[in-house]
């Protein structure tokens, strides 16, 4: 293989798993370790993880590190492969997942991944837990297989997260409107509960308080504008009834959260702001 053919070839394949290849796979495609340091020693390519590479003047893949880990859980092995075969080998999940989600407030590493063969690591960045996850329970997110948003609920449950973590996370996945699978999210939380406790009323009451908050959350916000509004320029009559009802509802949801905070549009907001001002 001449010098122009082995690097293109190592380059449409970096270029088929996010601008990053490994140096097993180089070994296979029958490039040795030696013609990688030398690409390494010019600049054209750079170390990302132990054994994984990417070119130098490729772009950087977002959460290029996590998808470095994940190659080398299986190195030798295209992300194409990988992709293509049942079980998947490698699905990120735990806190990882939760981060890729945008939920909550955990950092992704050490990177966790659930494994459908038992694979052992004794590097501190990587844990692997021995699961074969789902079909139904798997999503991509930025071209990884990752655990959906309820299984990962129902795994940050099964590890004992914060509660407090936890909560943020339902409710960071109501405020991004997602479709929750309340029968799914059950069915997970099934195993974890003690004998007499419903999977179904636990995992709806867990939804229906994190939807709670996420709309007080909301409605607070809207009430502090009005609330501004109040003192800068006065309240028309419209948006005074607004602001007083909305104080009355919110003291009653304190008390009882089976009361549904209204939704306040910014469209809503701006149409008040005009009235207060035609009627000064």
């Amino acid at each position: 293989m001449n010098n122009s053919s082995w690097k293109e070839e190592l380059q449409s394949l970096a270029a088929s798993q996010w601008g990053l290849f490994t140096a097993a796979q180089a070994r296979e495609l029958g490039i040795q370790r030696n013609q990688v340091a030398r690409l390494a020693k010019r600049g054209l390519v750079e170390s990302v993880d132990y054994g994984v590479y990417r070119f130098s003047s490729g772009y950087e893949a977002s959460h290029t590190d996590l998808k470095a880990a994940w190659l080398s859980l299986y190195p030798k092995k295209t992300a194409y492969e990988r992709m293509t075969e049942q079980p998947l080998d490698a699905v990120v999940r735990g806190r990882t997942a939760a981060f890729l989600h945008d939920l909550g407030d955990f950092y992704p590493t050490p990177f966790s991944f659930a494994v459908s063969k038992r694979r052992q690591t004794r590097r501190d960045n990587i844990h692997c837990l021995l699961e074969e996850v789902d079909p139904q329970d798997i999503v991509f997110v930025d071209s990884l297989p990752v655990t959906s948003v309820e299984k990962t609920i129902a795994d940050l449950i099964r590890e004992g997260e914060d509660p407090t973590l936890l909560g943020q996370v339902a409710k960071d996945a109501v405020r991004s409107r997602h479709e929750f699978n309340v029968e799914r999210l059950a069915h997970l939380l099934e195993s974890l509960l003690t004998e007499g406790n419903d999977a179904d009323d636990f995992a709806r009451t867990l939804l229906r308080g994190s939807a709670f908050e996420a709309q007080r959350e909301n409605f607070l916000g809207a009430l502090s504008f009005l609330d501004w509004m109040k003192g800068k320029e006065g309240l028309g009559e419209d948006a005074l009834e607004l602001y007083l009802t909305g104080k009355s509802l919110l003291d009653a949801a304190d008390r009882s959260r089976n009361i549904i905070l209204p939704r306040y549009s910014k469209n809503r907001m701006e149409e008040l702001d005009e009235r207060a001002v035609d009627d000064k």
